[in-house]
């Protein structure tokens, strides 16, 4: 299982630096792709829980390092993600289109439950996303979209994303 971490904390602080450092720029996006969110539930989903939470937590202490976001809230909310999304290992076929795009779509929606809860726990500190703002449903739909691809090229490399089972 170390591999598969160190690959998915490689593959964390690439697409951490693409979000920031690329898509960031381009100014015609109302919202960016949450792209780590998904890499976390193919972790999760191909290697279980514990998979899942560190690499969550992983992936989410280099995303805040990368973002201008409290430290640790990323971290929090990606090992809640692995964890939740880590009980579904082996109970689906997860291979298809239609999965991954409604795993995305609820990961981000329960990204949005998350960052609520943590407002009203910890106060003004933390940005929340609004329901009915465009930009909230703009990165809901780029992460659904976006999905089905990242899963699709996260499986060209099994040997290094999945845990190989002797």
């Amino acid at each position: 299982m170390k591999h598969v971490i160190l690959w998915t904390a490689a593959a964390a602080f690439m697409l951490g630096v693409f979000e920031t450092a690329i898509l960031s720029h381009f100014h015609v996006l109302p919202a960016l792709p949450d792209l780590i969110i998904i890499l976390v539930v193919y972790i999760a989903l191909y290697n279980g829980t514990t998979a899942g939470l560190v690499a969550g937590f992983c992936s989410g202490l280099i995303f805040d390092f990368l973002s201008l976001a409290p430290f640790g809230l990323h971290s929090f909310m990606f090992t809640v993600i692995g964890f939740l999304y880590g009980m579904l290992y082996r109970k689906y076929n997860v291979r298809r289109i239609l999965f991954p795009l409604f795993l995305a779509f609820s990961a981000t929606l329960l990204k949005a439950g998350l960052l609520f809860a943590l407002r009203f726990l910890f106060g003004q500190g933390i940005q929340v996303y609004s329901m009915m703002s465009l930009s909230f449903w703009f990165e809901t739909a780029f992460n659904t979209i976006a999905a089905p691809l990242l899963f699709v090229l996260l499986g060209l490399f099994p040997s290094a994303f999945e845990v190989q089972e002797p």
